[in-house]
């Protein structure tokens, strides 16, 4: 005997058997058709319960609601995330003194989530302070290290890939010359280094600076970088045009050049920057004059550095 076919099917209604029906088996006789029908309803309603969540232990797939409980809620009831969030912000929204600064400080940021990643990409916007002045710029700073963006212009040899704008600067300058001429005396320049890895920087180091003449006809002639020896100055305080000779005298010890330098404040002089001329100092006797090959003026000792 065999069962009859069962289909996932609700049946919109059961047929009734009538008293004049036939008897009439089979799969699709009138005699079963109720059989089938409520076989069909069994199988459909069967499934159903299949496709929902047990009672014990349920988990939930997609995105099911529940209904928002009224503030204060404290039952074992369903705690949707409307729920939760009325619940917080009533929590923050009560504090009392500094807790409420949370608030008040999440309204003065604008509600913001991503505030940190906003105030990055702001700043991104922004100039930045220190790549504001140019590469190769001179100046002079009250330190004995130079700052965080610049070198000391001491003369060092530096890496070219480390200090590559530096580099490129110098290179475009037309300020670079041999590490030879650099060590011969173009000290205000940069060199080549060893002509592949390295450079060096100018120095620096107990000079004067002077602007470039650049076409005025004042200091004519003067490439940039280059060096230049200190000039004689004449004195004259009754406001003739004409120079005069000033003589110091008077009672002092002997000494050296170098003794009588110091005792007037002066620096030492290097003949060779002077070709054809020669210091001349008195002796004890007073027999001699003192000479000079130039002046300097007063002035403050700061650390030359320059912008990489």
């Amino acid at each position: 005997m065999a069962n009859l076919p069962e289909a996932n099917t609700w049946e919109p209604g059961i047929y009734q058997i009538e008293k004049t029906d036939p008897v009439d088996g089979g799969p699709d006789g009138l005699s079963n058709t109720q059989g089938k029908q409520l076989a069909n309803r069994t199988t459909y309603l069967k499934q159903e319960v299949e496709l929902r969540a047990p009672l014990a232990s349920p988990a939930f797939t997609g995105n099911p609601t529940a209904p928002t409980q009224a503030p204060g809620n404290s039952s074992t009831r369903l705690a949707n995330t409307a729920f939760v969030q009325q619940t917080v912000q009533a929590l923050v929204d009560a504090a009392p003194g500094a807790l409420d600064t949370l608030n008040e400080l999440a309204a003065a940021l604008g509600d913001d989530p991503n505030f940190a990643t906003t105030i990055m990409t702001a700043l991104a916007d922004k100039a930045d302070i220190l790549r504001g002045v140019p590469t190769g710029t001179i100046s002079v700073f009250t330190g004995t290290a130079a700052p965080a963006g610049w070198v000391k212009g001491n003369g060092a040899l530096l890496s070219r890939a480390t200090y590559a704008d530096l580099y490129a600067h110098a290179a475009a300058s037309g300020m670079i010359v041999t590490d030879a001429a650099w060590l011969a005396g173009e000290t205000g320049k940069y060199s080549e280094g060893d002509g592949s890895g390295t450079f060096r920087v100018p120095l620096l180091h107990a000079e004067f600076p002077r602007f470039w003449d650049d076409g005025r006809g004042v200091d004519a002639g003067r490439a940039l970088g280059s060096w230049q020896k200190a000039s004689g100055v004449s004195v004259d305080d009754n406001g003739t045009s004409s120079a005069y000779v000033t003589q110091l005298s008077g009672t002092a010890d002997t000494g050296t050049q170098a003794v009588a330098l110091q005792r007037l404040g002066l620096d030492a002089v290097n003949p060779a920057d002077y070709a054809g001329t020669e210091p001349t100092w008195t002796d004890a006797s007073g027999t001699g004059g003192f000479s000079t090959a130039g002046m300097r003026p007063r002035n403050l000792a700061y650390l030359g550095i320059i912008k990489y």
